[in-house]
């Protein structure tokens, strides 16, 4: 399925305001990933725009039917070129990065999957920057709001996104509820969407959410 013009407006309203806290921030601020600058975040995320978002993607119904061995063996063999790549692209320069996430991503990305995975991403390596750096939650965005609900939605259907987060609860500010992953829940995470989605990456130190039930820290 092809992205609507709405869906891609979010998308580079996303990365402008991205690529801007990545200049104010600078190259050598922290990020909330461990051991990362802001410049190895930006290397990260050119890295994973020249395979095209393919290697997660494509991946995923894989590690559905394969055993954990293969499955880690299939995340190894995709994670070390990923991390020697990132290196080459750091070499690269700080500006060229810049350049190089400005020129957009590639084609591929108006798929509907792979551009869902993509602004989840986005959106939280962007709060990985801002939130290591002082700023808090953003303003209340209605339309971006709505669209990290859809994509979130898209994503609780993929087990390597679910599978880790079974017995979850998630309740909007809005009222709205949805489970997941299989099974009751025993955990309910209750927030706005972008404050949700960190609890539900493992930023839960800096998600603004109310935790009840079991997993008051979520680890992924």
């Amino acid at each position: 399925m092809i992205l609507s013009r709405e869906t891609r407006s979010l998308h580079r309203a996303e990365r402008a305001e991205l690529l801007e806290t990545f200049r104010r921030a600078g190259p050598g601020a922290p990020t909330l990933c461990e051991g990362w600058s802001v410049r190895t975040l930006a290397a990260h995320l050119v890295v994973s725009e020249q395979y095209a978002g393919l290697p997660m993607t494509v991946s995923y119904p894989v590690w559905r039917v394969v055993g954990a061995r293969t499955g880690a063996a299939l995340r190894n063999s995709i994670t070390g070129p990923m991390l020697r790549n990132m290196a080459k692209a750091e070499r690269r320069g700080w500006e060229w990065l810049l350049a190089r996430l400005e020129a957009g991503p590639p084609r591929l990305f108006g798929l509907r999957l792979i551009a869902d995975v993509r602004l989840l991403e986005e959106f939280v390596h962007h709060e990985d920057v801002r939130r290591a750096n002082g700023d808090g939650p953003r303003p209340e965005n209605a339309r971006l709001d709505a669209r990290l609900v859809e994509a979130m939605l898209t994503m609780r259907g993929i087990a390597q996104f679910a599978a880790p987060r079974h017995g979850i609860e998630v309740a909007l500010t809005d009222g709205r509820s949805y489970a997941l992953g299989e099974g009751p829940a025993r955990t309910r995470v209750s927030g706005p969407p972008g404050e949700v989605l960190l609890w539900l990456a493992g930023r839960g130190s800096v998600a603004s959410v109310v935790v009840t039930g079991e997993n008051v820290c979520l680890t992924v």
